[in-house]
């Protein structure tokens, strides 16, 4: 049982990472797109 719990946990472990990391991406792009507009608006 602790084995087959082990290979689960590290499975839903990985995709927790990989959420993480992909999110973690999609929020520098966000704040960098952001960042270029706000010098382009700012008066």
């Amino acid at each position: 049982m602790k084995i087959n719990i082990g290979i689960i946990g590290a499975g839903s472990f990985s995709i927790a990472i990989a959420k993480h990391l992909s999110e973690k991406n999609f929020n520098i792009k966000m704040w960098g797109y952001r960042k270029r507009r706000s010098r382009i608006f700012k008066k």
